[in-house]
C-alpha cells in the first residue's frame, strides 16, 4: 500500500510509525473532549491527562493500555 504525499510534514511515533501532523492535532484535540466532565475542582492539566488516559485505555483491546506518557506526547 503505498501512501500519498500530501505535503503535510509527517511525525515518527516511538514505534516507527509515521502520522500526518494533522492527524496528531486531531489525536490531541479528541483527547481533551475524552478527559472533560471532570469533577468538581479537578483543573490540573496532569488530572486530565491522566483521566484521558484511563478513558481510552477501556476502549483497547484486553491487555492493552493507552500509557499517560504516550497519552501526554499526543496532548502536547
Amino acid at each position: 500500500m503505498s501512501e500519498k504525499n500530501t505535503g503535510n510534514p509527517v511525525n515518527r511515533t516511538e514505534c516507527g510509525e509515521v502520522l500526518m501532523l494533522g492527524e496528531v492535532a486531531e489525536a490531541s484535540a479528541l483527547l481533551q473532549v475524552i478527559a472533560e466532565d471532570r469533577p468538581p475542582g479537578d483543573y490540573s492539566v496532569k488530572g486530565a491527562i491522566n483521566r484521558a488516559a484511563r478513558r481510552v485505555s477501556r476502549f483497547l483491546p484486553r491487555g492493552k493500555t493507552l500509557s499517560v506518557s504516550r497519552t501526554e506526547d499526543l496532548w502536547r
